[in-house]
């Protein structure tokens, strides 16, 4: 379990281009037991990167994503993971990732696939239908 949530905090760390000092299971724990809802703010920053990064954001489905946490000792900087399935450039679906999202002030500022931040076994995923709207384009 150690040598696990030592993995996760380097992720946490790498994903926030930070060293990994501080993030203990404690520490770890911590941040996932004072995790919140997304805001609508952020969730309209997560549809609009959807919008402008996807080949084809018509196409998603199956779309969740975790609360929010602030791993960083900067208030400003939260993190989310959003999973979905969406079809790639040939038309096909890809298979679901997952992206742990970096936000500073509702703003996107990094992401990163396939992270193993949002594979923690504590991190919970929850529906989010407001993507729908990307069909609606």
């Amino acid at each position: 379990m150690k040598i696990y949530a030592a993995l996760t905090a380097a992720a946490l760390a790498l994903s926030g281009c930070q060293t990994n000092q501080g993030f203990t299971d404690t520490k770890i724990n911590q941040i996932i037991d004072n995790a919140r809802p997304p805001s609508p703010a952020i969730k309209a920053a997560l549809l609009e990167a959807g919008r402008e990064a996807l080949k084809d954001p018509y196409s998603i489905r199956d779309a969740q994503l975790t609360f929010v946490v602030k791993p960083f000792a900067d208030p400003t900087i939260e993190v989310v993971c959003v999973r979905f399935n969406s079809k790639n450039s040939f038309g096909g679906y890809a298979g679901r990732s997952a992206y742990a999202v970096r936000l500073k002030n509702n703003q996107i500022i990094a992401w990163r696939e396939e992270d193993p931040v949002c594979y923690h076994p504590r991190v919970k995923w929850y529906p989010f239908p407001e993507i729908s709207r990307l069909k609606n384009l």
